[in-house]
């Protein structure tokens, strides 16, 4: 069975003083199914980030799919819904789809045509010109 996510040893400091991982390592593979349950302060977000390549670790490796953590193509398989969304809340639906492609690096003659396929997958494309402030908390994380 192939590996999803694989971490060898990862540590990560936060202000060089706060060890917030401790050396984690784990594969899990395609198909299992696995959460992290601890106290608070105990890494367990620190890894989602590390693995969404929001932060990166002080050492050690990951992979998802057997590809680098390093490689921004790893996640392109990937979906992240947090709980809470901090967005510009003035910026229309479509405007915050662009800007986070941008982000991305979505080529720059594509980008239109993945906001449109984002927000048809997600049946959101009656939306594309409301102001992410009038968004109910549903509708934010579905954008």
């Amino acid at each position: 069975m192939q590996t999803a996510i694989q971490a060898e040893k990862l540590v990560k400091y936060y202000g060089g003083r706060v060890r917030a991982l401790d050396n984690v390592s784990l594969d899990v593979h395609q198909g299992d199914i696995f959460g992290f349950l601890g106290p608070n302060g105990a890494g367990k977000s620190t890894f989602v980030k590390i693995m969404l390549g929001l932060i990166a670790p002080t050492a050690g490796t990951a992979a998802i799919f057997g590809e680098s953590i390093a490689r921004v193509s790893s996640r392109e398989t990937l979906g992240f819904l947090p709980e809470n969304i901090r967005a510009q809340t003035f910026l229309t639906v479509g405007e915050f789809l662009r800007f986070h492609a941008e982000l991305a690096g979505v080529p720059g003659r594509k980008i239109t045509e993945e906001v449109s396929r984002c927000l048809k997958l997600v049946g959101m494309e009656e939306n594309r010109r409301r102001r992410i402030g009038t968004l109910s908390k549903g509708m934010l994380q579905r954008v």
